[in-house]
C-alpha cells in the first residue's frame, strides 16, 4: 500500500509542478528556459529548494506539445502559481522526508525499487537524446508506401455463428443446407457478442482475427459459408462471407497522427534491435537453466 500510494502522490505532484511552472513563465512572458533557477523557494527541515530544480524537472519531462497546450491554458497571477507550486513541491519533499524518517529508504524494498526506477530514467534519457523530428517528407513517404501495401489487399464482409459444441455447428450447417436463413439463426442460436446483429463482424482485413477464423474466412468465395464447423479458442464457428472489395486508405490529411505513430513505432523497433544485438544477453527459465531466446 506504502508503495503504491507514495508513487501516485508523486507522479501527481511533478505532473501539476510542470504544469503550474510553465503557466508562470507563460504570465509573465518569459521563455521556459529563462526563468531564474537560482530563487530559493523554500527550506524543508533544513533542504532548500529552488526553482532550478523544477526546471531540471521540466527540461527532462516536458514535450513540446505539452508546452504548447499549457501555453493556451488560463492565466493567473504570478503570486498564486508561486503558491501552488511551492506548497505542492513542499509536499513533495516533506513526504521523501518523512519516508527517511521512517527508514523506508533503507529497506529492501526502497533499494529495489530505486535500481528499477534509475534504470527507467537511463533508458528514457537514451531514448530522449536518440529522438529526433519527423519530417513532412517521411511522414509522405509513410503514407506513399502504406498506400501502396494496402491497395494490394482485400477485405471481406462477414458473419458468424458461434456455438459450444461441434455438433451444434454442424446441426446449424445442415439447416443452411437445407435452406435456413444465416442471419435468422445467428439471432438464434449464436452466443457471440453479434448475435442481435445476426453475426455481422463487418469488414475484415488477413490477420484481424485469430487464424483458424482468419483461414476460413478468406478461403470462401463471396455467398458462401463454411462448409465444416471451425474451432478456435471462442468455440465453435460457421462463417459466412457477404463482400469482397479492395482496401481503401484515408486521405494524407486524415490519417497523418497514424502516420507519425507508425514511424516512432519503427524508429523505436529499429533502436531496440539494434542495443539488443549490442548486448550480452543470457536467458534463464524459472528453475534458472540457461535456455535459448
Amino acid at each position: 500500500m506504502l508503495k503504491t500510494t507514495h508513487k501516485t502522490i508523486y507522479i501527481f505532484l511533478l505532473s501539476f509542478s510542470l504544469w503550474l511552472f510553465v503557466s508562470y513563465a507563460q504570465a509573465k512572458e518569459v521563455p521556459v528556459n529563462e526563468v531564474p533557477g537560482d530563487h530559493l523557494i523554500a527550506k524543508v527541515n533544513g533542504k532548500n529548494l529552488y526553482f532550478r530544480d523544477i526546471l531540471q524537472a521540466l527540461q527532462q519531462n516536458l514535450t513540446a506539445k505539452q508546452v504548447d497546450i499549457l501555453k493556451k491554458s488560463k492565466k493567473v497571477t504570478r503570486d498564486r502559481y508561486f503558491l501552488l507550486l511551492r506548497n505542492n513541491l513542499i509536499a513533495n519533499m516533506a513526504f521523501a522526508s518523512a519516508a527517511k524518517k521512517q527508514g523506508i529508504d533503507q529497506t529492501q524494498q526502497y533499494k529495489t525499487a530505486l535500481k528499477a526506477a534509475r534504470e527507467r530514467i537511463l533508458a528514457a534519457l537514451y531514448l530522449f537524446d536518440h529522438k529526433r523530428p519527423i519530417t513532412e517528407e517521411e511522414l509522405k513517404k509513410t503514407y506513399a508506401e502504406l498506400k501502396k501495401t494496402i491497395s494490394r489487399q482485400s477485405e471481406i464482409k462477414v458473419r458468424h455463428i458461434l456455438v459450444k459444441t461441434k455438433s451444434e455447428a454442424q446441426a446449424i450447417i445442415t439447416a443452411l443446407n437445407n435452406g435456413a436463413d444465416f442471419i435468422t439463426l445467428a439471432q438464434q442460436k449464436s452466443i457471440g457478442p453479434s448475435a442481435k446483429q445476426g453475426g455481422d463482424l463487418g469488414y475484415i482485413v488477413p490477420g484481424m482475427m485469430v487464424k483458424p477464423f482468419s483461414d476460413a474466412a478468406f478461403a470462401l468465395k463471396v455467398g458462401a459459408y463454411t462448409k465444416k464447423p471451425v474451432k478456435t479458442q471462442f468455440g465453435w464457428h460457421v462463417i459466412k462471407v457477404e463482400d469482397k472489395r479492395k482496401r481503401t486508405i484515408g486521405s494524407y490529411d486524415s490519417i497523418k497522427k497514424q502516420l507519425r505513430e507508425r514511424i516512432e513505432k519503427r524508429r523505436l523497433n529499429a533502436l531496440t534491435k539494434n542495443v539488443l544485438n549490442d548486448s550480452t544477453i543470457i536467458y534463464y527459465d524459472a528453475n534458472g537453466n540457461v535456455v535459448q531466446k
